[in-house]
């Protein structure tokens, strides 16, 4: 507490003691003040050190993620594979993930068009998600039609194309909201393509991020086996493959289904309006137009002739294009050269387009790579001898192992169903009418003759089904059979053949059974219609049966093509030698380049 001053006023006003308290006072107040200042000079010095410690640990974390490109292919760390899996998504201005559950699929890029590639993909990662979600909300729309809290019109199905597409787009950013986002590694995104000491570090770690994949997607165009960039991911995949699969989706095929479920829908959506405004325009007293049933027949038969026509033989074009170009496929697995396989660095010369900066060559860097899994460590000393035996192992892999595991897949089922998901999701919006239709049954029917009846209109839905699935067998079986026994023809001619006998397959199998069936049913009668559609189901079985004989005869033909064209390519090699060595030419060898044409 401060002293209190004396109040007389008759004594000085300061004396000695009052002197010497103030300046004890003062003495204390600066000590205080110079602890004060210490204690300042103390807290910068400590602020000074901690700053230093920041820049060294971002130094080292810097030096961390270099360390983490150039040795990733080494590294068995899981934590690690999530932090590279997230640079290079930063790296590249992606959006990084939020976490990595389980090990991630890779998406081999290629080269088709973007269009194809994306949509490729969308039908590969959203399809099945669509197609659930379209079929739920047709039956809610069905549903609610059938009570007639809706009309039984043609735009209230609308909704579920809505969502269908919506889905098929959005799916993957919709499904981040409720679980973790699903992570793959797209090589053209996750590898930097404009900074070369990361690409390169970027390819040096490829083996890292593919043995840490469970599945490896190939997005296959025509020219896949003809880049030595897509050989080289698929080769080093099957290098450790123990219980990891290859998901194979041809980019053409994407988009002929996505045209041919377009054009079926237009044909469906078609049927209905014309139906409408029948009933709109010339009803009769019940509001139901009376046809014969022969007749009603016809014209649908008609309808999809005109909308079908003109669409058919252009997808026949298409079609037959895509599996002529599956037919070389065989050829060139069999006769596969590294020396001679493309990239896109040596095409443009090493020189970037946009900016005339030069490009480091790819090839450099993936044949090293390839003279470390594949050469000899005894051609050490000598370089050219041990690339040179790299390559002829790296060449034997993918004209095998590789060969035939690609071939089995593009004869398989697999690739089929993605295709039949985009179908079934594209056109299940049509079951909304039919399951309206349930709900407004004819009055003179009543009984187990109502429960009949009812019956009878859901194997209407069953025989869209079937319709769907017979789409995709009948167009694979037709273009397999026309680039089998039509190849010498001119391609449009071919589809111009092929277009009457795929119409009248159709119509004749899959159309007029179950239309005469349902119109001749007396009475609501189940019988002819459940007949037509195991009818329907049989031949789609033995369709089913006949496409894969199709096929397995449309690879072993051209696998013997391959093998008789790598035969005459040994032998005109082993001409050259003996005609440049001066040796007499083996008998049976030709020296001409007509042995052998695809």
């Amino acid at each position: 507490m401060p002293r209190k001053l004396r109040e007389d006023s008759s004594q000085p006003f300061l004396n000695q003691d009052d002197l010497n308290w103030i300046v004890s006072q003062l003495y204390l107040r600066r000590v205080q003040i110079e602890a004060l200042a210490m204690d300042m000079q103390s807290i910068q010095q400590a602020l000074s050190k901690l700053i230093d410690k920041v820049h060294i640990m971002e130094n080292q974390w810097t030096s961390l993620r270099k360390m983490a490109h150039n040795k990733l292919h080494t590294t068995g760390d899981d934590d690690q594979l999530q932090a590279q899996c997230i640079f290079c998504w930063r790296s590249t201005k992606g959006h990084p993930p939020a976490a990595l559950s389980g090990r991630p699929p890779k998406v081999a890029d290629q080269a088709p068009a973007g269009r194809e590639k994306y949509l490729s993909l969308l039908i590969l990662f959203n399809a099945q998600a669509a197609m659930v979600t379209t079929i739920l909300i047709s039956v809610l729309i069905g549903v609610l039609r059938m009570m007639a809290i809706l009309p039984n019109m043609v735009w209230t199905q609308l909704p579920c194309y809505v969502f269908y597409f919506l889905m098929l787009v959005f799916w993957q950013p919709i499904r981040g909201i409720f679980r973790s986002p699903r992570i793959v590694f797209l090589d053209r995104l996750c590898i930097p393509q404009d900074d070369e000491e990361k690409k390169a570090a970027g390819i040096r770690g490829l083996a890292g991020y593919l043995d840490r994949a469970n599945t490896l997607t190939v997005l296959w165009s025509n020219d896949y086996f003809g880049r030595l960039w897509c050989v080289f991911e698929l080769a080093t995949f099957l290098r450790n493959r123990c219980n990891r699969t290859i998901q194979l989706l041809p980019v053409e095929m994407s988009m002929l289904a996505f045209l041919i479920g377009l054009c079926y829908s237009m044909v469906n959506l078609a049927h209905r309006l014309i139906n409408e405004a029948r009933n709109v325009t010339g009803p009769d007293y019940d509001g139901r137009v009376e046809t014969a049933p022969w007749l009603a027949t016809l014209r649908a038969s008609g309808l999809v002739a005109v909308i079908g026509g003109p669409l058919i033989p252009f997808y026949i074009y298409l079609g037959l294009d895509f599996t002529m170009k599956l037919r070389l496929l065989p050829t060139q697995l069999h006769t596969f050269d590294a020396r001679k396989a493309s990239c896109y660095c040596c095409t443009v010369d090493h020189t970037d387009p946009r900016s005339n900066a030069p490009i480091f060559c790819d090839r450099q860097l993936i044949l090293e790579k390839l003279t470390e899994w594949y050469g000899d460590p005894e051609d050490c000393e000598d370089t050219d001898m041990g690339v040179d035996r790299a390559i002829e192992q790296f060449n034997h892999l993918v004209r095998k192992e590789l060969a035939d595991v690609f071939l089995e897949m593009m004869s398989g089922r697999d690739v089929l169903w993605q295709y039949i998901y985009l179908l079934i999701g594209m056109n299940c919006p049509v079951c909304t009418y039919l399951l309206g239709d349930i709900g407004f049954p004819p009055d003179s029917i009543e009984g187990w003759a109502l429960h009949s009846w009812r019956a009878r209109e859901c194997t209407s839905i069953c025989h869209i089904f079937l319709q769907i699935f017979a789409a995709v067998q009948l167009f694979s079986t037709v273009w397999t059979l026309g680039a089998m026994y039509l190849k010498d023809h001119h391609r449009f001619m071919a589809a111009l053949m092929l277009t009457p006998i795929l119409i009248v397959l159709a119509v004749g199998l899959f159309y007029y059974p179950f239309r005469l069936g349902l119109e001749l049913s007396v009475d609501g009668s189940l019988l002819p219609p459940l007949t037509a559609v195991v009818f329907e189901a049989l031949v789609l079985v033995a369709l089913s049966y006949t496409r894969r004989v199709a096929m397995a005869s449309f690879t072993r033909t051209a696998l013997e093509s391959a093998q008789q064209l790598h035969n005459w390519q040994t032998l005109k090699q082993l001409s050259l030698r003996s005609s440049e060595s001066g040796q007499d030419v083996p008998p049976g060898i030709v020296s001409h380049d007509d042995f052998f044409s695809v």
